[in-house]
């Protein structure tokens, strides 16, 4: 606890007093890009292809309730991504056909700790991270403030969805006759780290070993200590749509619109 405590708990900065006092600057950036090409091949065929992209970075020097900068600073990284490839061909005047292909990737590392100081280079060697790229210093929690980061992290986010579309158009008379269909895929890809470092709670939930809970921590004696194991799934899931519609003129100032729609999840 000596190395932890020298390493992370800074000493008074005001004058004539046992406080500190610290005011850290927290940072946002962001980052976009769109592409978009379009593209005629033929009287007959044309491309259109689109594509975004936002990357966001946040900086919490300190985060949540934790009220020592020493070791608590951690990032939330965003980036999201939009892709589509839109041909259209034109069979007859009479006759065309609209494919579409879209993507969508949602990417967040969330809680990523500044510090990667591991527990056994500061003396807690008994102490094994169950997941090994999430490695930071332990938390402790005291009665009067609490040291080290957030316990929810890292976690990594890593969301895919696909979209294949076809919509076939076909004018006859007085009727425009529709037909196609939408099959979409969804991916969803999660580890979530919790307590992977452990933490020592000082806050005399239990009667103090020293009979002051700020001596115990001085001491290293805790009331209670948590780590978990980190946790991880994916989720594969779809669905397949198909409709068919008509726009019938009926009149001049008529026009029925009717169709039918069958969707499996």
């Amino acid at each position: 606890i000596q190395n932890y405590i020298s390493k992370y708990l800074p000493l008074p900065n005001i004058a004539n007093s046992n406080n500190f006092l610290a005011s850290p600057t927290e940072s946002i950036d962001a980052d976009q890009g769109i592409v978009h090409i379009d593209h005629t091949f033929s009287p007959h065929d044309s491309l259109s292809f689109v594509y975004l992209i936002e990357d966001d970075r946040e900086f919490f020097p300190l985060p949540g309730s934790y009220s020592v900068p020493g070791g608590a600073a951690n990032s939330t990284d965003f980036r999201d991504q939009i892709g589509t490839l839109t041909w259209n061909h034109t069979f007859t005047a009479t006759l065309a056909n609209e494919f579409r292909f879209g993507a969508n990737r949602t990417s967040t590392g969330q809680a990523i700790p500044s510090d990667t100081t591991s527990p056994s280079a500061l003396g807690f060697t008994n102490l094994n991270p169950d997941d090994p790229a999430g490695v930071a210093p332990p938390i402790m929690f005291t009665a009067n403030f609490n040291i080290g980061p957030s316990p929810q992290g890292p976690t990594h986010l890593n969301d895919n969805t696909f979209q294949w579309a076809d919509n076939l158009t076909w004018t006859h008379g007085k009727h425009e006759f529709k037909f196609g269909t939408d099959i979409t895929r969804l991916q969803l890809n999660f580890h979530y780290d919790y307590y992977n470092n452990g933490g020592f709670d000082f806050d005399g939930y239990t009667s103090p070993f020293t009979g002051d809970p700020n001596a115990d921590f001085v001491g290293g004696f805790w009331d209670n200590y948590y780590q978990n194991s980190q946790a991880t799934y994916g989720i594969r899931t779809g669905s397949v749509g198909l409709y068919a519609q008509d726009i019938w003129k009926v009149l001049p100032r008529l026009t029925l619109n009717y169709g039918l729609r069958w969707d499996y999840y």
